[in-house]
């Protein structure tokens, strides 16, 4: 398994050792749910972007029924 070296400032460190603490979980743990979840918003940020500029570009709607339709199709 893989360490890495994070550099902080000692305020910071006593701020997340409590932390880590208060939520009853290792500092290794805290810090890798934070990075994980922080490239998942990053992701999920430029999905949504993606598809606002597809949309923006062929703003076409399409109905409730219609998108079961579709999904239904992807299935067979």
């Amino acid at each position: 398994m893989a360490a890495l070296s994070l550099r902080v400032s000692k305020a910071e460190e006593k701020v997340i050792r409590e932390y880590a603490k208060n939520k009853n979980i290792s500092l290794s743990e805290l810090v890798r749910s934070a990075v994980f979840e922080q490239i998942e918003n990053d992701i999920d940020l430029r999905l949504f972007n993606e598809a606002k500029a597809e949309h923006e570009a062929d703003p076409t709607d399409v109905s409730f029924e219609e998108m079961l339709d579709e999904l239904d199709d992807v299935e067979k």
